[in-house]
């Protein structure tokens, strides 16, 4: 009877997910971003000041910035091309957290 090895590496990579998963739910609890997909206006809430905003598509070209100094804001999406964007969150304390919105229509 012959038995494969053990692959440590598959070992890891599921800590490495657990770790992105606790990572992902705690940046979440920080800042809410809904609805997403969204249509036109998206809701962004945290519970600190957000201090600037960058909307960029995937292929690496900003589309959106804005800075700001306030818990919440809306972005209106109305006139932006339906795809997926990444947004990035700029906080008070320097922290950046990043997501993925889509706009649908």
């Amino acid at each position: 009877m012959s038995h494969e090895p053990y692959n440590y590496g598959q070992n890891y990579n599921c800590i490495d997910q657990i770790t992105l998963i606790e990572e992902r739910q705690t940046a979440e609890g920080r800042l809410n971003i809904y609805p997403i997909p969204t249509k036109d206006i998206l809701h962004l809430k945290a519970d600190k000041k957000i201090r600037k905003v960058e909307v960029y598509n995937m292929e690496g070209k900003l589309v959106f910035t804005k800075e700001y100094q306030q818990p919440q804001t809306v972005i209106d999406f109305n006139n932006y091309a339906i795809r997926v964007y990444l947004l990035n969150s700029f906080m008070e304390d320097g922290e950046k957290i990043s997501r993925k919105i889509m706009i649908h229509r």
